[in-house]
């Protein structure tokens, strides 16, 4: 099988400490959202592949322990009315922001604290989890497709079966509980990419293109 490749933006290969520092703080006032709000990033089409209705019920309970909690989500779908109902409904307002369509996903990453991804069904392991190990964002996932391929539960972020509920509820708690835990294993999952760079997968591809020549 050949993985899709990623790798970080040239434009954040030299950015120092004190640069993403800045950049956090500055993603957050754009946003409109504290200084010190904790992001927890979803990027995908606001339809019901991507589990966008499991992640909304579970944000009540989570926010309840951690008030700096806020759930930003990068994408539009056929599913946007439904879930700004189960928002306004909940009384989520103040904790989930629906930034529609983005261009610069790769900054939002470089500001994020975790990524979840709740998707139920994937075209192999999915780019965007590629896309965040590459910015050492801390994972959350479910095990759809070709994910487990290459994220080793507590290894290199965290898994959850797909479409159960608890699981991903349980899971979030786990990594605000645990950031350090959460930092180690997205330092592991971007040591892991490296078997996934773009590089590789043009190789791979080149290699099949011999092989049927």
């Amino acid at each position: 099988m050949i993985y899709n490749g990623a790798k970080p933006s040239s434009e954040f290969l030299n950015y120092s400490p004190e640069d993403t520092v800045n950049l956090r703080h500055q993603v957050r006032q754009e946003i409109g959202i504290c200084p010190n709000d904790i992001i927890l990033l979803t990027v995908g089409r606001l339809h019901s592949q991507k589990g966008y209705q499991d992640l909304v019920e579970v944000i009540s309970p989570i926010i309840q322990e951690f008030s700096h909690a806020k759930f930003v989500w990068v994408g539009e779908g056929d599913k946007r009315k439904y879930l700004v109902k189960q928002i306004n409904k909940q009384n989520l307002n103040n904790h989930v922001i629906l930034l529609g369509y983005r261009t610069d996903v790769p900054r939002l990453m470089k500001a994020a604290d975790l990524f979840v991804f709740p998707t139920y069904f994937e075209g192999g392991q999915s780019f965007v989890v590629s896309e965040a190990m590459a910015y050492n964002l801390p994972i959350i996932t479910s095990d759809a497709s070709g994910i487990p391929e290459i994220i080793d539960n507590k290894v290199h972020g965290l898994l959850f079966s797909k479409g159960d509920k608890e699981q991903l509820k349980q899971a979030i708690f786990w990594a605000l509980k645990k950031p350090q835990a959460m930092q180690e294993m997205s330092k592991n999952a971007a040591m892991r990419l490296q078997d996934f760079s773009e590089e590789k997968m043009t190789e791979e591809t080149l290699k099949i293109i011999e092989n049927i020549t």
